[in-house]
C-alpha cells in the first residue's frame, strides 16, 4: 500500500511511504513500511498502541 502524511498545506509538507502487509489465514503476520523524507517532518503523535512515536 503506498501511502502519503501530510503535517501541512504547502507542497513540501508531505512524506511518502510505501507498506507491505503479510496476511495468512485472515490475520496480519508481518507489517514492514518505509518513508521518503527530507528529515524535516514532525514524529507521529501515537504509534499503532498509543505509545509514543521515535523521532
Amino acid at each position: 500500500m503506498r501511502r502519503r502524511y501530510h503535517f501541512g498545506d504547502g507542497p513540501t509538507d508531505s512524506v511518502r511511504g510505501v507498506r507491505l502487509t503479510l496476511v495468512r489465514d485472515g490475520l496480519i503476520v508481518e507489517s514492514l513500511g518505509y518513508s521518503k523524507t527530507t528529515g524535516d517532518a514532525p514524529p507521529a503523535k501515537t504509534g499503532i498502541h498509543g505509545k509514543q512515536g521515535k523521532s
